[in-house]
């Protein structure tokens, strides 16, 4: 009778032993099956977000489209090839951040004119060097190169009268011209030009290009 019960016995605590073997071994345990790649379940997430950490493109690290400069239609004046009056002309002027609207007009009138009958008096190498204000008077320096304009006195007052024009429409109904941040008694020998020059009324000025 014994020998029964101890083998009963032996038995039984045989079955709780495979039963607890066989359930650590389930699949949802996600340990044991290196064939579906479930060891670390967490593996896939991760990866995901380290790909969208590296994922910017090309386009979101580009400059910004404002770097590239802005687009201004502005007048500018410029004489007839006779050298009788000026006309006013219409140009757009591209500004970079950081540039003043009004150099960059300056700097194009230098270029001179795309008009035919139209002409610069200004050598074009000239540089716009700054534009300032100073008690409500507006402060343009050119470069050394300007005096080298070969003009008379009707061209000296065209040029004058130009860069007064120019100005007028930032604002400023004087300007005082400078050449190299300096004042000159006169840029051509024919006027002076340690003064402030007033604008006229612009419209009094044709437009060349209508």
């Amino acid at each position: 009778m014994k020998r029964w019960f101890k083998l009963f016995c032996t038995v039984f605590l045989l079955g709780i032993i495979l039963v607890a073997c066989g359930q650590g071994g389930e699949p949802g345990g996600q340990t044991n099956d290196p064939s579906t790649g479930s060891e670390h379940p967490d593996s896939n997430q991760d990866d995901q977000i380290t790909d969208d950490d590296q994922g910017l493109g090309e386009d979101d690290l580009a400059p910004n489209e404002q770097e590239e400069g802005e687009e201004h239609t502005v007048t500018l004046y410029f004489a007839d090839t006779d050298l009788m009056k000026n006309y006013r002309v219409h140009k757009t002027v591209t500004v970079k951040e950081g540039e003043n609207v009004a150099q960059v007009a300056l700097q194009a009138w230098v270029e001179g004119p795309e008009q035919e009958g139209l002409t610069t008096l200004i050598p074009k190498e000239v540089v716009v060097e700054y534009v300032e204000e100073k008690d409500g008077i507006a402060e343009v320096s050119f470069s050394k190169e300007i005096l080298n304009a070969n003009v008379g006195s009707a061209g000296e007052l065209l040029i004058m009268e130009q860069i007064a024009m120019i100005m007028d429409q930032f604002g400023y109904r004087k300007t005082q011209v400078l050449v190299e941040g300096e004042v000159v008694e006169t840029l051509f020998g024919h006027m002076s030009a340690d003064e402030p020059i007033q604008a006229g009324n612009p419209d009094d000025f044709e437009w060349a290009d209508q």
